[in-house]
């Protein structure tokens, strides 16, 4: 079989209060508190200094978080230049967590007032937008939304970006949280091979290999 031209480098998981980096649990705690803490906790435990999360959304800090897990806070893209790097990302549920928690800023007309720090959040595509805040990213970006994590179609997508652009590296993936605070989030740092013998990643970059990291299946193999 001829080898891949791009491969799954690493991938990072949060869901079920779980963070799983390259097939490893990093964090599991007990299902109690809400997602906000949740959140708060991994920040507050492993996160850089970064004040702006605290301003953020739950969705922009959920993806966030997902990202510096992957990339290991920006260590494993410093070989490529700031328009190397493409971010194609996509959910079930756009900013809908956040368009429900304005909408209550200005359902009554006496206590009428549009909280402008949530408005700005109103748009799924924020959330790459604070990622290139952060890491000082300036790729091609776009965000899907789609019923289901169609990761068949984020990979036909990410392979045109990679044929029809510079891009070096991409990182894709499903960020979802409705308005329950249901979450999950799971990234893939794909990059080019160089057709060397050192091209040693364990997942290619197919549609199978994400939905079985996806559904945990490599978890389910090895425990």
């Amino acid at each position: 079989m001829e080898p891949s031209e791009f491969s799954i480098s690493h991938y990072c998981l949060i869901k079920n209060r779980r963070i799983i980096l390259n097939g490893e649990k990093l964090i599991e705690e007990e299902a109690h508190g809400d997602f906000p803490s949740f959140l708060s906790s991994v920040y507050k435990t492993f996160g850089s200094e970064y004040t702006k999360f605290y301003k953020m959304d739950l969705l922009s800090k959920l993806g966030i978080l997902t990202t510096d897990f992957l990339i290991d806070f920006g260590s494993r893209i410093k070989k490529y230049n700031e328009n190397d790097i493409a971010i194609i990302l996509a959910n079930s549920q756009s900013s809908l967590e956040t368009d429900a928690r304005f909408l209550e800023t200005i359902a009554d007309e006496n206590k009428y007032y549009p909280n402008p720090a949530l408005f700005v959040y109103t748009l799924p595509n924020v959330l790459i937008g604070e990622i290139c805040i952060k890491y000082k990213l300036k790729g091609e970006s776009v965000f899907f939304v789609s019923q289901t994590a169609d990761f068949d179609f984020l990979r036909i997508y990410s392979e045109n970006v990679f044929r029809n652009t510079k891009t070096k590296a991409i990182i894709t993936g499903w960020v979802d949280l409705d308005f329950k605070q249901n979450y999950e989030s799971i990234l893939f740092l794909v990059e080019k091979n160089d057709g060397s013998s050192t091209d040693s990643s364990p997942w290619s970059f197919t549609a199978t290999s994400m939905e079985d990291l996806y559904f945990e299946k490599n978890l389910e193999e090895s425990e």
